[in-house]
């Protein structure tokens, strides 16, 4: 008798792949979407068109908020199989995540005519729809409200004091260098953000951010000129000229005035820092070459 047992022996392809699926689904169920995309993928290196694969390899990427990742996962599923509601809704999300808002508006329409009784896919074209049609974005909100009001709420509606309010409450919430850069910063109101803010960024910007700066923060690339000479750091902008704080983004899930507050002081947080520390590391980079 041999010592190798597996001479002669081969895996069955089917079974394997089927294992990866398994795999790859419960990973996504167990909340480890890194696990999941990455079973998905090796899955997909030896069966590309394996529509499976591809479903959970977009749906692991849009939880990983991997909006073009998810797109180019989940277009061959739709051309596939174009009855398939689930799969549309998910190439909408993905297509608005990358801020291309009109192809996640129609991919999304045609989830809602595919199934008229999605109230999750309502709710995502009411989100998409508010950036180009607000009559159509309420019309969707009210047929996922329908359905579900407790899981799909209307967006808070408040009045212009009570946003001062929660405004003057997050700023006092900061740090005193968070505190020194807003003195020097004007917050303003936008309803949300405009494709253009998006775009600025590759991968874009997500388009429910609650804030962002009027420009992006200097980076260690802009210190050199375009004859290859050094910037001085007094030549950078140091600060935006103003920070945007979108209201329907901010609003979009109901909140206490507490919860309200912790969210924007986060917003306001999170975009001053990315200022500070980069402001930081080129100042650091400056000193050395002196």
């Amino acid at each position: 008798m041999s010592d190798d047992l597996t001479a002669g022996w081969t895996f069955d392809q089917d079974l394997v792949r089927q294992m990866r699926l398994e795999t790859a689904g419960r990973a996504l169920a167990g909340q480890d979407p890194y696990r999941a995309f990455a079973e998905a993928e090796e899955l997909l290196q030896h069966h590309p068109a394996a529509l499976s694969a591809l479903r959970l390899a977009g749906a692991a990427a849009l939880t990983l908020g991997d909006g073009a990742t998810a797109a180019a996962a989940l277009a061959p599923v739709v051309d596939a199989a174009p009855d398939d509601s689930g799969a549309w809704v998910q190439l909408g999300w993905a297509r608005f995540l990358t801020a291309d808002i009109p192809g996640g508006i129609d991919a999304l329409g045609r989830a809602t005519a595919l199934d008229p009784e999605d109230a999750d896919a309502w709710y995502r074209l009411s989100v998409a729809s508010a950036w180009l049609d607000q009559a159509a974005s309420r019309a969707a909100a009210e047929r996922a409200a329908g359905f579900d009001l407790e899981a799909y709420p209307f967006p808070m509606e408040l009045p212009d004091e009570s946003w001062a309010h929660v405004l003057a409450q997050s700023l006092a919430l900061q740090t005193p260098a968070i505190q020194a850069f807003y003195q020097e910063v004007p917050v303003h109101w936008r309803p949300r953000p405009t494709v253009e803010d998006l775009r600025r960024i590759a991968p874009s910007h997500p388009p429910l951010v609650f804030a962002l700066g009027a420009e992006e923060p200097p980076d260690p690339g802009e210190l050199i000129d375009d004859e290859g000479e050094l910037i001085e750091l007094a030549e950078l902008r140091r600060v935006p000229s103003a920070v945007w704080l979108y209201q329907e983004n901010i609003a979009r899930i109901p909140a206490a005035e507490d919860e309200l507050v912790e969210r924007i002081s986060e917003a306001l947080r999170t975009e001053a820092q990315a200022w500070l520390d980069a402001l930081d590391v080129i100042e650091q980079l400056t000193e050395q070459d002196d």
